[in-house]
């Protein structure tokens, strides 16, 4: 499948949708979203917020996708390489491959801390390694940085966090050692 990612003005992400939804049927349209418990009144609630605010992921099995320049005023560009082309590959294609996994919404996963270095053991983003740049436990909030479009982006995602490295299956501890 091939996938790419259009750049539109940020907060529009779901009137982009709903137009190349429209226009353009053929095409899976994506805007990536993160769970994150918030405590509100006492009570833990998720809360549904944009993870890549002002990007939106197309995916379609045809080899040329539709111009949808027209479509909307939102649309900025498509995010493209060097020589011109458009359609996502290397570590781009795997990230957006990883959000249409997980159906654009990326669920808060269980981490394991490392100094500032994390690995995910558990949850959607268990293939994904990052550095950890803020944490709170408090509000079971983490900002990590992970590679996407050739650049470091941090984020903010909901978290449930283990301790100690005794709490893990050493199985998963090995096997995620060789793979780092």
């Amino acid at each position: 499948m091939n996938a790419y990612c259009l750049m539109c003005r940020t907060g529009n992400e779901l009137d982009v949708i709903r137009i190349v939804s429209k226009y353009a049927p053929e095409l899976t349209v994506l805007s990536p979203t993160r769970i994150l418990p918030e405590k509100i009144s006492g009570q833990w609630r998720d809360r549904e917020k944009a993870l890549l605010p002002g990007y939106v992921f197309l995916y379609t099995d045809l080899d040329f996708h539709p111009s949808i320049r027209r479509m909307s005023r939102h649309f900025f560009k498509y995010l493209s390489y060097e020589l011109g082309s458009r359609q996502l590959y290397g570590n781009d294609k795997a990230y957006a491959d990883w959000i249409y996994q997980h159906h654009g919404k990326i669920q808060p996963s269980r981490i394991l801390t490392e100094g500032d270095r994390l690995r995910v053991i558990d949850g959607p983003l268990q293939d994904q390694v990052g550095t950890i740049i803020k944490l709170d436990k408090h509000k079971r909030r983490v900002w990590v940085k992970i590679e996407f479009d050739g650049h470091q982006r941090v984020i903010c995602l909901g978290a449930q966090f283990v301790d100690t490295i005794d709490s893990i299956d050493s199985s998963v501890v090995a096997r995620s050692d060789t793979q780092a």
